[in-house]
């Protein structure tokens, strides 16, 4: 009777012991990530064919997905800011096809090579093109204070300039400011395999101060006061 009692109660402690927990999933490793155009082109050829292409009826844009993937999304009119009529985009998937790449779906097709993206129903080319803001580039407006002249940070909290030159991320102005006016050029790095704002985003918010926060965005000039401001980043070559 006791060597019963003894099994069932072996039994039920051996039920009733913790299951051992699952090892954890190795975290998956971060996409590559390139700072500069010279990079980018150097390492990763979808570089050169992602970007916005347009005409006088029709714009797109061109997005590299990694690994040979890309996305084309389609604009009636234009490209956004410059004549999209606001309709529904048309997006379209696709992949590398020799040095260019083809987008294919039930309804059309569209290739793109030599600078241009042909849309076979349509029969048109777009040709890529390079918007600028008319003022990149131009010199802090009277009376602005600089915040960052790509020489020092010391108008940013622990602020921090990269081997580029750059403005660190994660920072934010020591100064507080009201009523202004930002101008802001700022320096995207190329991520294909990102995916949402782990591709990169401005990284810029307006609070109690001007803030910089964003793993990816950088910053290389800047300058503010009550009536302007500015933070500028001429694009890297």
């Amino acid at each position: 009777m006791r060597l019963i009692a003894l099994l069932l109660a072996t039994t039920l402690f051996a039920a009733d012991a913790p299951k051992a927990k699952a090892p954890a999933a190795p975290k998956p490793p971060e996409p590559p990530v390139y700072l500069t155009e010279t990079e980018a082109a150097a390492v990763n050829t979808d570089y050169k064919l992602q970007g916005e292409y347009a005409n006088a009826k029709m714009g797109a844009n061109v997005i590299a997905l990694g690994k040979d993937e890309f996305r084309l999304v389609l604009f009636k009119g234009g490209l956004p800011g410059a004549g999209w009529d606001g309709t529904p985009k048309i997006e379209v998937e696709g992949k590398r096809d020799g040095e260019g790449a083809l987008f294919k779906d039930n309804i059309d097709s569209a290739t793109l090579a030599d600078g241009g993206l042909t849309i076979k129903s349509m029969g048109i080319t777009l040709k890529r093109t390079i918007r600028h803001s008319p003022t990149e580039g131009l010199a802090a407006p009277k009376g602005a204070t600089i915040l960052f002249d790509g020489q020092n940070a010391d108008a940013f909290v622990d602020g921090k300039i990269d081997a580029r030159g750059f403005l660190e991320a994660n920072t934010k102005t020591k100064q507080a400011f009201t009523d202004f006016k930002l101008h802001l050029e700022f320096f995207l790095p190329f991520k294909p395999l990102g995916r949402g704002q782990g591709r990169a985003n401005s990284g810029l918010t307006s609070s109690t101060a001007t803030k910089s926060r964003s793993s990816t965005a950088s910053a290389s000039r800047a300058s503010i006061t009550s009536a302007a401001a500015s933070i500028r980043t001429p694009r890297p070559r």
